[in-house]
């Protein structure tokens, strides 16, 4: 009697060890998106007792064709990359492909060349204050003005219009010229060629602005270029 009750223990133990061990192997199954055969009849087999070891138990459970193939439809598919990321990262990667097949080298859009040269070379101070030239150079007639900022103590000369701004907390820096005045589209076309700014060809992605009021506006931080170019045309 104490024999078969020692033999029933024994057999409920090694049971319940069994689920358990079935219990953590479906957990990890579905966490790895593979299914394991633990409900075939070797394991069904071990759960009633016979005398093999844990690691046979686990080499039959592991060890199963057919059923622990991944379908195609279990596996992991990789997600894919936003229209902006690849535009951001390769640069129509489709059209550089073809370009590539048929042979063909595109020319890239330049900026249009500097009509207006400087008429002498200006001082800048640190404030970004430049004087006029002197009386002895003479300023031709541009198609265009720029006016510098008035009210100054005793008549001084004042600063030339141009600013540089941050937007979307500081992660985008951009240059603003205002008190822009005759034909601004010249004044636009020479400013493409000084700060070498190609015209695109969609015009949402021009870096170069026109603002409600007349205002100058410019992707990025070229207010030293510009005031140094504009000092030197005489304004």
């Amino acid at each position: 009697d104490i024999t078969g009750s020692v033999e029933a223990s024994c057999a409920c133990i090694l049971s319940s060890h069994t689920m358990i061990l079935s219990g953590l192997l479906r957990v990890a199954s579905t966490r790895s998106r593979v299914p394991l055969a633990t409900d075939g009849p070797r394991f069904v087999s071990l759960a009633a007792g016979t005398s093999a070891t844990w690691s046979k138990v686990l080499l039959q459970t592991t060890t199963s064709s057919p059923s622990l193939v991944p379908s195609p439809q279990q596996q992991q598919v990789r997600t894919r990359h936003s229209n902006t990321q690849i535009k951001r990262l390769l640069k129509n990667p489709k059209r550089d492909r073809l370009d590539r097949e048929q042979g063909i080298e595109r020319i890239k859009s330049m900026p249009p060349e500097i009509v207006y040269q400087p008429i002498w070379e200006p001082k800048m101070l640190r404030n970004g204050w430049s004087p006029l030239p002197p009386a002895d150079v003479e300023v031709p007639s541009y198609p265009f003005s720029v006016k510098r900022t008035g009210n100054k103590p005793q008549n001084a000369v004042g600063f030339l219009p141009v600013y540089s701004k941050m937007r979307k907390d500081g992660t985008k820096a951009y240059t603003r010229i205002k008190k822009v005045g005759g034909d601004r589209d010249r004044f636009v076309q020479e400013l493409r060629a000084v700060l070498e700014i190609p015209t695109p060809k969609n015009p949402k992605e021009d870096k170069i602005r026109i603002r409600t009021g007349g205002t100058i506006e410019v992707d990025g931080n070229f207010s030293k270029d510009v005031r140094l170019w504009l000092a030197g045309l005489g304004f």
